[in-house]
């Protein structure tokens, strides 16, 4: 079973591990650029889980993860002004695979 909670401290590596991972099966599978030829200084700002967007968005009260037998499955980053709402997810099918994935090489 899935459960949905706000987002907190503690799923910033897995919330991490999982954006990266999609964004690795991204460029590699659809931009045919290999993963290993970034230089680390991009890999570090790729995303919103960077740590400033991560307690932006945690901070915000409106960001979400999937969470399933202790593992997040999946996050919603959404914060909420008075003129518009900011979100980015990482949810659904094609996550999902990744997540399914992602566990599998975390228990390599």
């Amino acid at each position: 079973m899935v459960d949905i909670r706000k987002l907190k401290d503690d799923d910033k590596s897995q919330v991490r591990t999982l954006e990266l991972f999609c964004i690795r099966e991204y460029l590699e599978g659809s931009l045919q650029k290999s993963w290993d030829d970034l230089p680390a200084e991009l890999m570090e700002q790729l995303g919103a889980s960077t740590k400033d967007s991560y307690d932006f968005y945690r901070d915000g009260g409106m960001s979400y993860v999937a969470v399933e037998k202790g593992q997040v499955v999946g996050f919603l980053f959404s914060r909420s002004s008075s003129t518009s709402t900011t979100s980015r997810r990482c949810f659904g099918s094609r996550t999902w695979e990744c997540t399914r994935n992602t566990a599998a090489r975390a228990s390599d």
